[in-house]
């Protein structure tokens, strides 16, 4: 029986490979159609890069990356492939339902200057930002409900 049970576990190593201890975190590459594995903090440095040069185009969709990310790297709210802006909105308003109507209004925003082809403006960016902070140190009421 002790045989028996040795050959299954080191079958099993050859099959499945050594256990990690550290996974990395479930967070998907693809952001709102787009393949990008940069993280949170990356994205809000291209976001400030963009917006330093006028661009605030690309400062919005960088910045609202960053937004999604930042939560789905807290594992607050998940972005899952697929997952859209207003998607995005909807859930993270669920974890923060005081900040529900500017998630929404972001990721119209968002749909805008990405889809739609206007051209973002600094105070769209700045009301972003704005909302970046608060996130940044606000508590979900709501984690289970926003996955």
């Amino acid at each position: 029986m002790v045989i028996l049970i040795t050959g299954i576990i080191v079958a099993a190593f050859f099959i499945f490979g050594r256990p990690r201890l550290s996974r990395r975190s479930g967070v998907a590459a693809e952001l709102f159609g787009e393949d990008d594995a940069r993280g949170s903090a990356e994205l809000r440095r291209s976001a400030e890069q963009a917006a330093a040069a006028g661009d605030f185009t690309l400062a919005l969709e960088e910045l609202y990356r960053a937004i999604a990310r930042g939560l789905a790297e807290r594992t607050i709210v998940e972005v899952s492939p697929g997952t859209t802006a207003r998607g995005f909105a909807r859930r993270a308003g669920i974890a923060f339902p005081a900040e529900a109507a500017r998630l929404a209004s972001s990721a119209e925003d968002f749909d805008d200057v990405r889809y739609l082809g206007r051209t973002g403006t600094r105070e769209q960016y700045e009301r972003l930002l704005d909302l970046d902070r608060t996130l940044s140190t606000a508590r979900p009421s709501a984690l289970e409900a926003a996955r």
